[in-house]
């Protein structure tokens, strides 16, 4: 009977698969099982297995080791295209692996285009396909049950781990036994069974290499602790671990690696301490209290190395790592739980940090870092790494007006104010009745029952929500963004918000603008109870025929602004309503420019 095509069953044809063919499969009592005749119960030595072979030896007394060298039971290979048997492989997507039954074989092969990785969100999850391979392996067919481990199609178990589901199960003990048949002791040669000693020989490249050194290479997958990681001036990527390196490419690294670095980097240390490029297309290498300087080519400069403190002013010695970082492109060096940013002038008293103040997840001290071709920046801490190139160490919170949302502003600082070390913030207001609106229920801040300078106010409204927006300040404080690096602006209900919650903040800020908005309970303020932000600069947007919060509510507001706080500067817009026009965004995008400067 015809499968009926849906949109389900359209997504699951899509999804990248096993290669086991599902056409010509018989129907088992347990839909995929092998017609083997059931298996004696067996024990088997115990060793520590892998998550991909636990899942298989935890219902049945199966037990896998992994030996060096062939003969196995089971070979696992990294392979490409036609390798061979008959079941050739089609690059990145599509198959992604395929294993034989017992009877031919039972190898596995992996499809060495794709990107295999441990960490199932960022690439094609190793160990959930291995898994489902080492099912047919053991004689499991494909199952007609979508949450199997042995459905056709890939899937991940980022949550709750691979497992196995019932059907899979049975079709094991099935086959096998189950795991308390391992107390019965049955000689390993028994022919009544297929594998009772599961052996596994893992072949990453087929390549022969009779060098004694190949023998002495480590695999940087197995040991992603790295001494240092650049990109050279011709756009290569090399990352460096002890005596040897590797060239990366976007999935892994090419196959001839690693090699040493004596054979390649004319004159360059081995257990390099960092490395960092310049806007000249050079390499600088650092180790202890010497650095190199290498070409776009990788060719040494002559007369390098010389001493960091001879040539790099202010530059301590053995560094952790350097890289050039994408939110302004220049130089930042670490080292301990310190990072400075580099001069040739010589380093500014502001430095060092504290690498924590990037973000509070990074560790205290890391091994390696650099900017990719992708212009993104990571940072290595043993066999960890962080993207921090998306983090921004300035911040512009903005409130919107009465009955709007964030969304109403986002958009437009995503198109027309690009600074790529700020991050602009847009929260939303809760939703309540305003009684200005016949009680109507929106997004406010707080309540408005008439605007005015003598219209009645909500103050514990007004109040709570600055509270609110105090909290939200302090909350990027904690990351590692100091208030000195945020600016708190807003328009209309959410300019006057912005004000009140600047002038009653007990921390600096960088500025504050406020657009067509007025001071919330400007009673209560004298120059002497105004917080430390009335030396603040103020930027007070306002149109000349703003009918809703009118030119007069503006023009009360500056003036008690320009006695309350030492920075003010006020702008009436001719002809523009309440709402916002060019030249106001040119206003603003200059006041940030200017107090949130880039270094």
């Amino acid at each position: 009977m015809p499968s009926i095509i849906n949109f389900e069953t359209m997504y699951y044809m899509s999804l990248p698969r096993c290669s086991l063919k599902d056409v010509d499969e018989e129907d088992f009592s347990s839909d995929f099982i092998s017609k083997l005749k059931r298996r004696k119960r067996f024990a088997v030595e115990v060793v520590t297995p892998t998550g991909c072979q636990r899942v298989w030896e935890e219902k049945s007394p199966l037990r896998f080791r992994q030996i060096s060298k062939r003969p196995a039971n089971i070979d696992i290979a990294f392979l490409q295209q036609n390798h061979g048997d008959g079941e050739p492989f089609d690059g990145q997507g599509g198959i992604l692996a395929h294993a034989f039954f017992p009877r031919y074989g039972g190898d596995v092969h992996f499809d060495d285009d794709e990107y295999w990785t441990p960490e199932p969100n960022s690439g094609v999850d190793l160990y959930a396909v291995a898994a489902h391979e080492i099912g047919h392996s053991l004689g499991l067919k494909h199952s007609k049950n979508r949450n199997a481990l042995m459905a056709p199609f890939y899937q991940t178990y980022s949550n709750s781990g691979i497992h196995l589901h019932n059907d899979d199960i049975q079709a094991l003990q099935y086959l096998y036994g189950t795991e308390e048949a391992a107390e019965f002791n049955i000689s390993s040669d028994d022919p009544d069974y297929s594998w009772p000693n599961v052996e596994v020989s893992v072949n990453m490249d087929d390549k022969s290499n009779s060098d004694s050194d190949q023998f002495e290479k480590v695999n940087i997958c197995n040991n992603p602790v790295l001494d240092t990681i650049t990109v050279i001036g011709n756009g290569s990527t090399y990352a460096f671990q002890g005596k040897w390196y590797w060239r990366l490419n976007q999935l892994s690294y090419d196959k001839e690696y690693p090699r040493k670095i004596s054979d390649d980097w004319d004159g360059l240390a081995d257990d390099l301490d960092a490395a960092v490029g310049d806007n000249k297309g050079n390499t600088y290498f650092f180790k202890d209290d010497l650095y190199w300087l290498y070409n776009a080519d990788g060719k040494r400069i002559p007369g390098y190395p010389k001493r960091i403190s001879v040539g790099l002013v202010d530059l301590p010695d053995n560094l952790d790592a350097a890289m050039i970082w994408s939110y302004d492109q220049q130089p930042y060096f670490f080292k301990g739980k310190f990072y400075w940013k580099y001069s040739r002038w010589g380093m500014h008293n502001i430095w060092p940090r504290l690498i924590t103040a990037i973000s509070p997840n990074l560790p205290d001290r890391i091994d390696a870092a650099f900017q990719w071709t992708n212009g993104e920046n990571y940072i290595f801490a043993g066999p960890y790494y962080y993207r921090i190139s998306g983090w921004r160490s300035m911040k512009v919170i903005f409130l919107h007006g009465l009955g709007d949302t964030g969304f109403g502003w986002s958009p437009l600082f995503q198109k027309q104010f690009q600074f790529p070390h700020i991050k602009f913030i847009c929260p939303h207001a809760p939703i309540m009745p305003v009684t200005l609106n016949s009680g109507m229920r929106m997004h406010s801040w707080f309540d408005i029952v008439g605007i005015g300078m003598d219209a009645t106010e909500d103050e514990d409204g007004i109040k709570h929500s600055a509270k609110q927006i105090q909290n939200l300040i302090e909350e990027e404080m904690r990351i590692g963004i100091p208030s000195h690096r945020i600016i708190l602006g807003g328009f209309s209900q959410g300019g006057a918000l912005a004000l009140y919650s600047s002038l009653t903040f007990n921390k600096r800020l960088a500025g504050i603008m406020s657009l067509s908005c007025w001071l919330p309970l400007h009673r209560q303020f004298s120059p002497e109870n105004v917080s430390i932000n009335k030396i603040t600069p103020i930027l007070q947007c306002h149109g000349e025929d703003d009918q809703l919060v009118s030119q007069a509510v503006g023009r009360a507001t500056a003036e008690m602004l320009k006695e309350l706080c030492s920075s003010h500067k006020v702008i009436f817009y001719p002809g523009m309503a309440h709402t916002y026009c060019a030249q106001e965004l040119d206003d603003m995008k200059e006041f940030i420019t200017f107090h949130l400067p880039p270094s």
